[in-house]
């Protein structure tokens, strides 16, 4: 059952799942990675009734006071705008019930520099603690699809300092991203803490099923980034036709499909009317559909977003 917590007249609404160690994530995310730095001067949604608002910063993609929103289910919405985003708003959301969100830069494969840059987030955001880190791949970007070289020793120091932040009351949840089932192994040969979270891509064409088992039988949350495949499922037409069959958008259901499958979704957008219907999926689809999704053909191409590491491109 959701249960109500409250702040002073507001009433929040919470669909939990749980990390280890932590007591509540919501199932819906936003994402706005990629879009510009006018994200500050957009509008925000904040439900009454229904959101809890996260906060990711993505310091390797230049975007250290972007703000992305992560929010459970919608009913009823309150527009605002969050502009310039400072220290100050950030401890007073953060004080609201906001969940701010930061990831290790994936270059950071010593223990000291991964230290450092836990540090300096929280300096530059004004912050006691974050919510939750996560180390954003297991290999420096510039290597992704270009070396076998997994970083087994540097994702174990990077890991080290996610720990000691961790137990030093620094970050309340501590995850990592992009990682296949071979470096969590290694990781977890060392570790004193396992990862909470394991954020990967995860949609419709593109369901790492063995990924997802394995995480989810070692406890570990599943957080499914681009879940609509960056829009390029959008143009598929037998989607569009299931879609259609349950009377819902190409983007609810891919959404749906993400949450049966147990992960936590973060689509991305900018736009408050998709927020919303992005947001509203309650619905079911059926296992044989089910079926046929986790084995939907793999789209072509991510179209112009092809070149990013974690769409198969090179940098």
């Amino acid at each position: 059952f959701p249960f109500l917590k409250f702040w002073g007249n507001l009433v929040t609404w919470f669909f939990p799942v749980f990390f280890h160690g932590f007591n509540e994530v919501c199932y819906i995310g936003i994402r706005f990675f990629g879009i510009e730095n006018s994200v500050r001067d957009r509008v925000i949604p904040v439900n009454r009734e229904c959101y809890k608002s996260r906060m990711d910063i993505f310091p390797a993609f230049n975007c250290d006071h972007e703000v992305l929103g992560l929010f459970t289910l919608v009913k009823y919405l309150n527009i605002v705008k969050l502009r310039g985003i400072c220290n100050v708003n950030l401890w007073m959301l953060q004080n609201l019930g906001a969940v701010v969100v930061s990831k290790v830069a994936a270059e950071h494969k010593t223990y000291e520099s991964a230290a450092k840059s836990i540090d300096e987030t929280l300096s530059k955001m004004g912050l006691d603690y974050l919510d939750m880190m996560i180390i954003h791949s297991p290999q420096p970007w510039v290597e992704v699809n270009r070396s076998e070289d997994r970083y087994v020793e540097g994702n174990r120091a990077a890991w080290r300092a996610l720990e000691d932040a961790y137990k030093a009351g620094k970050l309340k949840v501590i995850g990592i991203s992009n990682f296949q089932i071979g470096d969590i192994e290694s990781l977890l040969q060392t570790a004193e803490i396992k990862p909470m979270v394991n954020q990967i891509l995860l949609h419709i064409s593109n369901t790492p099923l063995e990924l997802m088992e394995y995480c989810q039988k070692n406890g570990i949350a599943v957080e499914a980034y681009s879940p609509i495949a960056h829009g390029e499922i959008l143009n598929q037409p037998e989607i569009k036709a299931m879609a259609e069959k349950y009377g819902v958008t190409v983007p609810q259901l891919c959404i749906r499909y993400t949450l049966q499958l147990g992960a936590i979704s973060l689509p991305k957008t900018a736009n408050p009317e998709h927020m919303k219907t992005n947001a509203e999926v309650d619905f079911e689809i059926s296992a044989q559909d089910m079926e046929v999704l986790k084995n939907f053909k793999k789209i072509e191409s991510y179209g112009a977003s092809s070149g990013f590491p974690v769409y198969g491109g090179k940098m």
